[in-house]
């Protein structure tokens, strides 16, 4: 039976289903880091040990997830890694995949920071 007095087949309850949100549903995703090209010299022109790490970032109010690495790359500026990593996704329609490019040479004492990308992954096609 309809409450209301509603008809079969009204506009009223089909809006009421569109209206709901979308379920908030845990995933995977695979990455594979195949390589970088032409990376800078540093400012004493010696070639960097490249590495990269991978984050999913959610909600800024939630805890930051885990930071995942490619292994370092040392003394070059065409690194090639072809590494694959899993990332947990607790909801992909509200997350981003960040990309992050550091120095790790130890003699330096500390990473340094050479660039980023950060990719929406509500925009990218499931294959």
């Amino acid at each position: 039976a309809l409450e209301g007095g509603e008809k079969e087949g009204s506009g009223k309850r089909k809006a009421e289903r569109m209206a709901e949100p979308k379920p908030v549903v845990p995933s995977s995703l695979r990455v594979t880091v195949l390589r970088a090209e032409n990376l800078r010299l540093d400012p004493t022109n010696n070639p960097c040990s490249p590495q990269v790490r991978l984050r999913i970032l959610t909600n800024p109010k939630l805890p930051k997830t885990d930071v995942t690495e490619t292994t370092p790359q040392p003394s070059t500026l065409n690194p090639e890694y072809n590494e694959e990593f899993t990332l947990g996704v607790p909801n992909a329609n509200a997350a981003q995949l960040e990309v992050t490019i550091w120095d790790s040479r130890e003699s330096k004492g500390a990473t340094s920071f050479m660039g980023e990308c950060i990719l929406n992954l509500s925009k990218l096609v499931p294959f």
